[in-house]
């Protein structure tokens, strides 16, 4: 079976991630976003999805969080720094602070770098 790309009936180019991630997550709840294993140390043991409903949930309490503890700005994309493990909290904070029209500023692990040789 060949995909037929660009999708018909899809308006490609014109709608925000915002707008996909909350359109999914109503007309398919239980459509898987991404799976994750049950045990990182152990993919035997099966995987995990994360629906979209899950994940436009996530995101809005999210935005609530920041909204509530970042200072307000007059600034257009406020900028705020985030650091922390390499997990699905990147890309739903990233998602938050665009709701809110605000910008995250990843901050890389100083042992990253270390690892890295980039230090």
């Amino acid at each position: 079976m060949t995909s037929q790309i660009p999708i018909p009936g899809v308006k490609h180019g014109e709608r925000s991630i915002l707008t996909v991630i909350d359109e999914r997550a109503k007309q398919a709840p239980e459509s898987p976003w991404v799976s994750i294993p049950v045990d990182e140390r152990d993919l035997s043991k099966g995987w995990k999805d994360i629906t979209f409903a899950e994940f436009a949930n996530a995101i809005n309490h999210a935005a609530r969080w920041l909204d509530e503890n970042l200072p307000p700005s007059t600034e257009a994309f406020q900028t705020f720094a985030y650091t922390g493990p390499r997990d699905l909290r990147y890309p739903i904070l990233a998602v938050a602070a665009g709701k809110l029209g605000k910008v995250v500023g990843w901050l890389l692990n100083p042992g990253c770098l270390l690892n890295s040789g980039l230090s």
